[in-house]
């Protein structure tokens, strides 16, 4: 896929039709390197769009492995 930029406000991903609640699941997957939060409450989701990337093709791969062995 192709970004606009190498890093993203979680609101641009949306505009892009990421739905808000996968990308809310990617932000707090545990050790995940790709979105962080400023230090401020209200501060937006930065993603990098390259690892981010990344992690969604794997975890498309690992869902597409699990659905052929009857794990769905």
């Amino acid at each position: 896929m192709k970004y606009d930029k190498p890093i993203m406000r979680m609101s641009e991903l949306v505009k892009m039709g990421f739905p808000r609640s996968f990308l809310d699941e990617a932000y707090r997957e545990r050790g995940q390197d790709f979105a962080q939060k400023g230090p401020k409450s209200n501060s937006p989701v930065f993603f990098d769009t390259e690892r981010f990337e990344k992690w969604r093709l794997r975890k498309l791969a690992n869902e597409n492995q699990a659905m052929q062995r009857g794990g769905f």
